[in-house]
């Protein structure tokens, strides 16, 4: 079982470095992050165990905030009138 667990997240973690966008390849690591927290506690890596959930609220954290920040530019995109849309003074 600690194999199977480590080669699923050796595997999703390759996957993820493949990625061209920052949010994919942090959301592919933090699938892959549960089996490799199943892997080390299976097997006693308490370091290993350590490092991966620095790892994992670490790009939790990243990725809140990326979503936090393209959810704001998104509202403000549409309160600001785009320079091809008639603007009216008399609205």
């Amino acid at each position: 079982m600690p194999s199977a667990l480590a080669l699923t997240g050796s595997s999703l973690g390759s996957l993820a470095r493949l990625q061209t966008s920052t949010s994919r390849m942090k959301g592919l690591f933090l699938v892959g992050a549960p089996f490799w927290l199943a892997h080390n506690l299976m097997v006693g890596a308490v370091f290993a165990l350590g490092t991966d959930l620095v790892s994992l609220a670490s790009n939790l954290a990243s990725l809140a905030k990326f979503l936090v920040r393209r959810g704001a530019s998104a509202r403000a995109s549409n309160l600001i009138p785009s320079i091809t849309e008639p603007v009216s003074i008399l609205a």
